[in-house]
């Protein structure tokens, strides 16, 4: 829904500037580049890279901080005196 604002004029959808206000800025148009669709593709294949990439560095680092939970795990309990091997026979 779009909100109509009425001047003191009673002119509906006009709004008059206000007195003392800063002359409106012009802007150059905008303009649009068009991408070959070679440039489509290499970026294309850049954020495949760099999804892959992240990927494998998150598997490593979630492997790495499981190894490092299991050896901690593991030595806090040679610690205290549990053998985990032991119930695997």
């Amino acid at each position: 829904m779009k909100a109509q604002v009425s001047s003191s004029a009673g002119v509906r959808g006009h709004v008059s500037p206000a007195v003392g206000s800063a002359p409106t800025r012009t802007y150059q148009p905008l303009t649009w580049i068009r991408p070959s669709a070679g440039q489509v593709l290499a970026a294309s294949a850049s954020a495949l890279g760099k999804a892959w990439l992240t990927i494998i560095v998150g598997a490593a680092v979630l492997v790495g901080a499981g190894i490092v939970i299991a050896l901690v795990l593991t030595t806090i309990l040679g610690v205290l005196g549990l053998d985990a091997a032991d119930s695997y026979s």
